[in-house]
């Protein structure tokens, strides 16, 4: 039986202070395998793309490696953003012909359930909430759409997304359960410390959605194959709120990002339409 353990390596991450309102925007694009060559010297492991993005940004980064041999174990992954329409995008791909040994990429480079972690990661500086006063939290909701084609008995893959204004917890959305799957899910960070601001104040705000391939027991990826997942994030709207959730009236975003997103009323009638659906096709009606 497969376990379902979320694959991310970064679990929480620490923001620079906002710099201005309606700040710059940046991308950070991450393609990362646990195995093959020494992870203490080889930097192929861990690749990273960044830069400033924009309306007009097409960004990716592909990473590309096999084991070598008859029976090679590959990995290839693709992380991308595109700035109109706002899409983050990541595909990652493993395919085990034969059994390699799983470990962290950074010191002391103990066994580990990763294989294999593609990231595409957006961040903007210097948000300005305004029509109120005190605190307040910025709870976005974005659309998250792909697949999973499964079929390897020991390893899995999985979706992930994060979002905050300080930090953020990973949060575990969807995971492959053998063969052919699709996946369109609704993802909105708590109301928490790391979503809270103060009314007056620039913030900082990131977000990333996140593909990771894990394997049981730790230490080894067995011979099968393939495990993959390919997803798309999308801003589908967000919400300005107490800390009980209300909607806070007259609160106003100045956001390069969030600026010609929904309503909150048009986000409801999307999660209604959204729910509906799935309804429907789990009733054979649609």
């Amino acid at each position: 039986m497969k376990k379902h353990v979320l694959t991310l390596a970064v679990a929480a991450i620490t923001l620079i202070p906002g710099v201005g309102v309606s700040g710059p925007v940046s991308y950070i694009l991450r393609d990362a395998r646990f195995f093959g060559g020494d992870p203490a010297t080889d930097p192929s492991r861990e690749t990273t793309a960044s830069g400033a993005f924009n309306s007009a940004s097409a960004e990716s980064l592909a990473a590309a490696y096999s084991t070598g041999g008859a029976t090679p174990t590959t990995f290839n992954g693709l992380a991308s953003n595109q700035g109109t329409p706002f899409a983050l995008s990541v595909s990652n791909h493993v395919s085990a012909g034969t059994p390699v040994a799983l470990n962290f990429n950074s010191a002391p480079y103990d066994p580990t359930n990763f294989v294999s972690l593609v990231q595409s990661r957006v961040q903007e500086s210097g948000l300005l909430a305004t029509g109120a006063s005190g605190t307040g939290y910025l709870i976005p909701t974005f659309s998250v759409t792909g697949s999973f084609d499964d079929t390897h008995a020991s390893a899995s893959a999985n979706l992930g997304a994060c979002a905050g204004i300080s930090s953020c917890t990973a949060t575990g959305l969807a995971f492959s359960a053998g063969g052919a799957q699709s996946v369109d899910v609704l993802f909105s960070p708590a109301i928490a410390a790391n979503t809270s601001f103060t009314f007056g104040t620039p913030f900082d705000f990131f977000f990333f959605v996140s593909a990771g391939v894990s394997a049981f027991p730790a230490g080894t990826l067995a011979a099968g194959g393939p495990v993959n997942g390919d997803f798309t994030m999308r801003i589908a709207g967000y919400k300005i709120v107490d800390a009980n959730g209300n909607v806070i009236p007259g609160a106003m975003l100045d956001s390069s990002l969030f600026r010609t997103v929904p309503e909150p009323s048009s986000l409801l009638l999307l999660a209604l339409a959204l729910a509906t659906g799935w309804a429907l096709r789990r009733r054979g009606l649609a």
